[in-house]
């Protein structure tokens, strides 16, 4: 898949107000307002922080979830570059419902739906697709 999923610069990118990068945020994180200021300063971020600049281009990690539609499907040793995300959390007393196992290895390499991951774990899928980024890394399932 070689589609570039970055946002397009000129609908998103209007400058920032530094001294207050918070004001006006909805207190829904998954609104549209929301998105596009996360969108607002990736670009921002990328146009401005040398180091930054490798974001939209880098090597994956040796397991990590390719996005596609509704199903996410477990990657290894991939040559692909790309960006992504991370997840990374207190997986508490029993752990996620869904992690990486040799029980699960199949099911998760094959692929699963988005509705059948634990809910964090779909919220990350839906912040990835809502801002471009096709792949996600996360501890339980990498």
């Amino acid at each position: 898949m070689s589609k570039d999923l970055r946002p397009d610069r000129d609908s998103f990118f209007t400058p920032l107000l530094a001294s207050q990068p918070y004001a006006n945020l909805p207190d829904c994180t998954s609104s549209s307002q929301t998105t596009q200021r996360l969108n607002q300063w990736l670009i921002a971020c990328t146009e401005t922080h040398p180091e930054c600049q490798t974001f939209w281009e880098t090597a994956l990690p040796k397991r990590v979830l390719e996005i596609q539609d509704a199903y996410v499907y477990l990657r290894e040793d991939t040559v692909e570059k790309g960006r992504y995300a991370c997840l990374s959390h207190c997986w508490g007393a029993q752990g996620p419902s869904l992690k990486l196992e040799r029980s699960t290895y199949q099911q998760l390499t094959s692929g699963v739906t988005v509705d059948q991951l634990p809910k964090t774990f779909g919220d990350a899928v839906s912040i990835c697709i809502s801002i471009g980024i096709r792949f996600l890394w996360i501890d339980a399932l990498c």
